[in-house]
């Protein structure tokens, strides 16, 4: 088992980033579909790299590929790093609206790393930020990303979209957050990587906590 780290760059260098690229999005929505049908209604998100966003006529084939899985777009959420936005805006606003007028959710990676215009953020049809988790790691306490970190919560809920804090691994950082009211949140602290199996348990287990 590696790591992304391990491999995406090689992926991308070569090329290979494009077949593996459609690969993950047909396994990754093919799975979606079946958590649906078994009665986990999960969104799934799922990485773009910048080299399949420049690919000609990478917008089309996305969508058909995620078409042909059959799952309902309103649990598609594309994820696109917010350094890759401010090469060619034009082109990259264009792809975006394409996957927006499909249906499915964009989300904005790695927020506040990638020097976007706000202008810019306005314009396009992002649901949701996702707070680099380099600022994560010093919340709370460390007074420059904590004023960071409410700054971008802050500008999410103004645009009216989503604010979502990476790499959150303990119970101090998702409480900070939570009062600061960034309500979506992804790390260690709630489960590491596991089998499409074991999130179905962990979906039953947390519906049966909560009726309990």
């Amino acid at each position: 088992m590696l790591l992304p780290g391990d491999f995406l760059p090689v992926a991308e260098d070569t090329g290979l980033i494009l077949p593996l690229g459609e690969w993950v999005l047909d396994q990754a929505f093919r799975q979606t579909r079946a958590w649906h049908e078994a009665g986990v209604p999960l969104k799934v998100a799922v990485n773009l790299s910048a080299r399949q966003l420049w690919h000609s006529g990478v917008a089309d084939r996305i969508v058909e590929v995620i078409e042909r899985t059959g799952v309902d777009s309103r649990y598609v959420e594309l994820e696109i790093t917010e350094s890759v936005m401010g090469q060619d805006p034009q082109h990259m606003e264009s792809v975006v609206q394409s996957f927006h007028t499909a249906g499915y959710s964009i989300a904005l990676d790695d927020f506040g790393t990638g020097y976007s215009s706000l202008s810019r953020l306005k314009s396009l049809p992002i649901d949701t930020l996702k707070i680099d988790r380099s600022f994560v790691d010093g919340v709370p306490g460390d007074n420059d990303d904590d004023a960071i970190v409410v700054a971008t919560v802050q500008l999410a809920h103004s645009l009216g979209l989503r604010s979502l804090a990476e790499g959150i691994e303990t119970q101090a950082q998702c409480d900070w957050l939570r009062a600061q009211g960034c309500r979506y949140g992804q790390g260690f602290l709630f489960s590491k990587p596991v089998t499409a199996e074991e999130i179905a348990d962990l979906y039953f287990r947390e519906a049966l906590c909560r009726d309990a």
